[in-house]
Parts: C-alpha cells; structure tokens; sequence
C-alpha cells in the first residue's frame, strides 16, 4: 500500500495487486481500478509522476506563503534569514524552507532552473529584473500571481509587494 496526495490535497492509497493497480478514495469508500490493461511497474509510475507534479504544486504555494511571511522584515544586505533580507537573499530564504538550494546572488539566480515565458509565469517562479538599465541582472524577487510579486527592496523599505513590471524583465525562472 502507497500513499500519494493528488493536486487537490487528497490523499490516495495504492494497493498494488499482480496486475492491477487499485485506488481507494481519501473517503475509503471507493475502489477504482486504475488502467486495467497496464502493467503494476507502469502503472505505479503513473502514480508517482502524479504525485511528484502534486508535490510541486503544493511546494510552490510554501515557497509563496514563505513570501507573504516575509512582508514587512528589513533588507539587510547580504541577509537570508528571517531577521532580514536582501534581494536575492528572499528568494534563497524561501525556497530553503522546502528543501532546494540555490545562489544567494541575483545574477546567478538568472540561470538557475529553465526559462519562462512571461505570459506562462506562476507563482513561485523567480523574477529578474534589469532595474540599471545594463541587460544584467540586478533585482530579483518572487512571483505570488496577478501580475504581483514580493522583493526586497532596500533599506528604506524592507520586503514589499511590487509589480511584475516594476522594471524591464531579464529573465523568468522556474526550479519547480
């Protein structure tokens, strides 16, 4: 028996069988046998792709909510804790809190994980901006969705809720 959270936060248990794969509903009330004609081999890997793209989806919301927690703490530069961040340090902060590393510098944050297109930005997803007008990187911040993100800003104002146009884009990058 496995168990896997579906991307509606339910959970699924897997009983796999000789042949069959069978789920119950997160009601236990269910019994559905899934892909009757597959085998156990792919039809568990079914499962975990679903799972894995459920977790994803579930760890992009932590990595926003972490955002959202964030509002309101100093810029400290050089800061990735949560007693105050820099630019890039939110962005670290935030996705350190569910377990993926990455660059506490903006410029390499510009590489990591695959481009996105602007108009397939989710919430989650790394903005870099060009705010000096030089084509390199010199801001990042989190999308939360709605056109809005959550930067670091600088001393004077700390982590704050900004546009997704708040300067002209380099890059959108996903790691998840």
């Amino acid at each position: 028996m496995r168990e896997f959270i579906t991307q509606n936060k339910t959970v699924l248990s897997i009983m796999l069988c000789a042949s069959t794969a069978f789920t119950f509903s997160a009601m236990g009330n269910q019994i559905r046998e899934n892909m009757p004609n597959k085998s156990v081999e792919k039809t568990a890997k079914y499962w975990e792709t679903t799972q894995i793209k459920a977790t994803s989806l579930h760890r992009k919301d932590d990595v926003v909510n972490a955002a959202i927690s964030m509002l309101g703490q100093p810029y400290v530069s050089c800061g990735d804790t949560r007693d105050g961040v820099d630019c890039s340090g939110l962005v670290v902060y935030c996705y350190n809190l569910v377990g993926i590393e990455l660059p506490h510098n903006s410029a390499r944050l510009c590489d990591v994980g695959e481009e996105i297109a602007e108009e397939d930005i989710q919430p989650g997803d790394i903005v870099c901006w060009d705010n000096n007008g030089t084509g390199v990187c010199g801001h990042v911040g989190l999308y939360i969705g709605d056109g809005q993100c959550i930067e670091a800003r600088g001393r004077q104002w700390g982590v704050v809720y900004c546009e997704l146009d708040r300067s002209p884009l380099l890059t959108i990058r996903r790691v998840m």
